[in-house]
């Protein structure tokens, strides 16, 4: 926790900026803020006042259309560019280690948790050149319902740094191929989200970088210069000799 702690400073520092930039804005309207602005600038410092700093973007989201109502659209965000062209550096430029986060992202029904748990053991990770490409497994106990249309996912992969290097592309797609397989039986029955994601397979997404991070380049217009929006913005934009190896991996293991 602490490591990521320590690589999630400079954005939450950067949201911090953002809140104190729009707060300038709401100050310099000749009758005041209105309430709704009031409320989201309120809510949002209550988030960076709990150090729950990104999940702050919905009250983030609210107060730039407030302002943009009062002023004009996309009016704030030249404002915010023009005079703090420091919190833009800091949101574009986040650290490699955050927004080049490697993650295999796997819906299941709550009841098949377990059964895909011990196929992960004993089948997909059972081969030591899968096994090390996997930094940590997390694993959120959540409920998954017909009736809710997005889900948080139920088992994330988060994948070792180095894991998009071309040497490696063999061993990423035998690792891709051996969870197509544990994922087989779940096919009808996914939830999974797209969202800033590629959807390789009916229950399972691939993404780099945090999807909170983006949902704040897509706030300040800035999503298309950091992610591939080829990709559903789901990789990070790099020139093609540098370019994630993930869409060409995928591609080769696609199973929607």
């Amino acid at each position: 926790m602490e490591r990521v702690r320590v690589l999630n400073a400079p954005l939450n520092q950067a949201n911090l900026l953002l809140h104190g930039c729009c707060r300038e804005l709401a100050a310099r309207m000749g009758d005041g803020p209105p309430p709704a602005l009031e409320e989201a600038m309120e809510g949002w410092l209550r988030q960076i006042d709990g150090r729950t700093n990104l999940r702050s973007v919905e009250y983030a989201e609210a107060a730039l259309a407030a302002l943009d109502q009062r002023l004009s659209p996309q009016r704030a965000r030249t404002e915010i560019a023009r005079r703090r062209p420091d919190i833009i550096t800091a949101f574009t430029r986040a650290p490699v280690d955050v927004k080049g986060l490697l993650r295999i992202n796997l819906y299941l029904p709550e009841e098949a948790l377990e059964d895909a748990l011990s196929g992960l053991i004993r089948g997909v990770f059972a081969a030591p050149a899968s096994f090390e490409l996997v930094e940590r497994l997390e694993v959120a106990k959540v409920r998954v319902e017909p009736s809710i249309a997005v889900t948080y996912p139920t088992l994330i992969l988060y994948l070792r740094a180095h894991a998009n290097q071309p040497a490696l592309r063999p061993r990423v797609e035998a690792l891709l191929q051996g969870l197509a397989s544990l994922l087989e039986p779940f096919r009808r029955a996914s939830l999974a989200d797209d969202t800033y994601a590629d959807r390789w397979h009916p229950s399972a997404t691939a993404t780099q970088g945090l999807r909170l991070h983006k949902r704040y380049l897509h706030l300040l217009a800035l999503l298309s210069r950091v992610y591939d929006r080829r990709s559903n913005f789901a990789y990070l934009k790099a020139p093609p000799s540098r370019a994630s190896n993930f869409p060409g991996v995928l591609d080769r293991v696609r199973t929607c």
